[in-house]
């Protein structure tokens, strides 16, 4: 194993705040299963470590972590998230295979916005800490 491997990548998944809250609870739970079985078939169900629904935030959202095993078994996530093209057709099959069933659409292809760090409670954890 290389010294330098990720042992783990997670997911983060949502959908635009005005759809996630227009669902029942039984839409969200069903939207999340949905995800959790596409994320199953994408890196084998042996390889998912847990899957977590949030809704204590202002969006609900799930966040799975996944052992990213290559298909010789080894450890490589660059093989899995290594470039800008591969995330751009992961996000276009996560929304052909799960996101237009549950009325979600993909976000704008090529987008050159960034993302933006939101500063909260738990940024600042790290500087409470001590050395």
């Amino acid at each position: 194993m290389r010294s330098n491997a990720v042992h783990g990548l997670e997911y983060f998944v949502g959908g635009s705040p005005e759809t996630l809250k227009a669902m029942s609870r039984e839409e969200q739970d069903a939207y999340f299963t949905d995800v959790l079985d596409w994320l199953k078939a994408r890196h084998g169900a042996e390889n998912v470590l847990s899957a977590v629904i949030h809704r204590d935030e202002s969006t609900p959202h799930m966040t799975v972590m996944t052992i990213p095993l290559d298909e010789r078994g080894k450890l490589n996530a660059r093989a899995i998230v290594g470039s800008r093209q591969q995330l751009s057709a992961m996000q276009t099959d996560f929304v052909e295979r799960v996101g237009k069933t549950h009325a979600l659409e993909r976000g704008l292809q090529g987008s050159t916005a960034r993302h933006e760090r939101v500063r909260g409670p738990m940024s600042i954890l790290p500087t409470l800490m001590p050395p």
